[in-house]
């Protein structure tokens, strides 16, 4: 945070007038990002991040991590993104299809490591996907009868930042949401003449055997 950001935020003043951003991306980064007044007032008085600061933040990590174009790189997906991947739990194709060009539109099955950001219930928790590009390839292999090359390490990861007597809290929907969607996305890439009602469950099948659910909370929210 800029320098003399701590004051800034113990005196914010009462009428709704322009004042000088107090919230900056590193210098290093090609887009500085600010928060407005409102965003400001909202973090003061100890609200969530907006979705615009969420998706800000998300387009920084990829900068930062300088691999969004590199084959096995970082991805990452916005909250609108996330909310039609989420909606993707339903049987309808348009819908399903819909989110599935998120995806593609997003280079996600290249992505060795895919971040989401969810909101669900005022409260934001995050999806990992890794390694997809590995992960993608093997299903494909599986389907169409050949020999897939075992993938280590892959998971979804589903981080919740606010944590029950129960343990971490899972929003059911987002799941079945990607794995929906990613199995459309890779029959209507990596298995184009098969796409079919019945090939999309088969990878579906396959993508939840590749990659199991885990679950983990941040104590501290």
């Amino acid at each position: 945070m800029a320098s003399g950001a701590s004051d800034g935020l113990n005196a914010l003043p009462g009428a709704v007038e322009p004042v000088v951003p107090l919230f900056f991306f590193p210098s290093r980064a090609q887009r500085r990002v600010q928060l407005s007044t409102a965003a400001i007032g909202s973090l003061a008085e100890g609200e969530n991040m907006s979705k615009r600061m969420m998706d800000d933040m998300m387009l920084w990590i990829l900068y930062w991590a300088d691999s969004g174009g590199v084959h096995g790189g970082l991805r990452v997906l916005s909250a609108l993104d996330a909310e039609d991947v989420k909606e993707a739990v339903t049987d309808d194709y348009l819908i399903v299809n819909r989110a599935a060009k998120v995806l593609r539109d997003r280079l996600v099955l290249g992505g060795g490591t895919v971040i989401m950001p969810v909101y669900s219930g005022r409260e934001w928790s995050g999806m990992v996907v890794r390694p997809l590009h590995s992960v993608a390839s093997s299903v494909v292999q599986t389907v169409i009868g050949r020999d897939a090359v075992p993938v280590h390490g892959a998971a979804v990861v589903l981080i919740n930042t606010c944590e029950t007597r129960s343990g971490a809290q899972v929003d059911f929907d987002i799941v079945d949401g990607i794995f929906r969607s990613l199995s459309a996305a890779i029959c209507q890439t990596r298995l184009r003449t098969r796409d079919s009602l019945g090939m999309r469950m088969r990878v579906n099948g396959c993508l939840r055997m590749l990659l199991p659910v885990r679950r983990v909370a941040s104590p501290g929210g």
